[in-house]
């Protein structure tokens, strides 16, 4: 696996020193936005490009810290305690 960059950073694995500086140094693009015109003018295949791109954008975006986030959060750590060393059966979570 070729190591991470700032320049080539796209995953949100975050194990060394360097990927760290990385993810921290990354200020992500503004995606130009479409006009409906624009969107309409679209071949499927290039919607759903589009709309991935889009969502690649966002996902790169901070998460905001809020009471319902850290809910979640904290339900998915719990789950992953729960279903920890389970081998077989239904996971807790």
């Amino acid at each position: 696996m070729a190591a991470l960059t700032t320049s080539s950073f796209t995953s949100s694995v975050v194990t060394t020193l360097d990927s760290w500086r990385a993810f921290v140094d990354r200020t992500p693009e503004p995606m130009a936005l479409l006009t409906e015109a624009e969107l309409g003018e679209l071949s499927p295949a290039e919607r759903v490009a589009y709309d991935d791109e889009r969502s690649d954008y966002h996902a790169e975006l901070p998460a905001l810290r809020t009471p319902m986030l850290d809910r979640t959060v904290t339900k998915g750590l719990i789950f992953m305690r729960l279903n920890r060393g389970q081998q077989t059966g239904t996971p807790a979570g």
